[in-house]
């Protein structure tokens, strides 16, 4: 099975704070499902992992909602304030929904990550996908990674380099 691992789905409104949509005007559009659906098919790939294109919560639900009636989403990286006192709670409360395969973060998170949180994206078999930036810190990120030998990470981003 191919799947294409990071798709980004939006409905464009201007309180993304995603800064690649902000600046490009191309972007600056929906971009849903039925988009990229022939274009999945012509080059053989099966399906898709749908990414939370902006760190906010709404966004976890709206593309868990995508995945309900959208078969070529095989599931969801979401995104949660996992510094958050009740980011425990958001996973429970989240877990209703199938689609959500694991979550995000950045690697410049500066606080410390929930650990009852990261316990429960560990029992329910979520992965922690890292995105990593140019400011990350790379001595916090291999404490976190450390302190969860038993967690699945996946490094995504590649640094964020400048694509100018």
């Amino acid at each position: 099975m191919k799947i294409d691992a990071e798709v980004h789905f939006w409905k464009y409104d201007k309180v993304l704070t995603s800064r690649l949509i902000a600046t490009n005007k191309i972007l600056q559009q929906d971009y849903l499902p039925e988009q990229i659906v022939q274009s999945l098919q012509r080059n053989g790939i099966d399906g898709c992992l749908a990414v939370t294109a902006d760190k906010r919560e709404v966004e976890t639900r709206f593309l868990s909602e995508l995945a309900l009636t959208n078969p070529s989403i095989r599931g969801v990286i979401g995104w949660i304030d996992l510094q958050s006192d009740k980011a425990a709670d958001k996973i429970k409360e989240l877990r209703q929904y199938s689609a959500i395969k694991g979550y995000r973060m950045d690697s410049d998170v500066t606080g410390p990550v929930s650990a009852e949180a990261m316990e429960l994206i560990k029992e329910y078999g979520y992965t922690l996908d890292v995105c990593l930036s140019q400011s990350a810190e790379i001595s916090q990120l291999q404490s976190l990674i450390g302190a969860y030998p038993d967690q699945s990470f996946i490094l995504s981003g590649g640094g964020d380099p400048d694509t100018r």
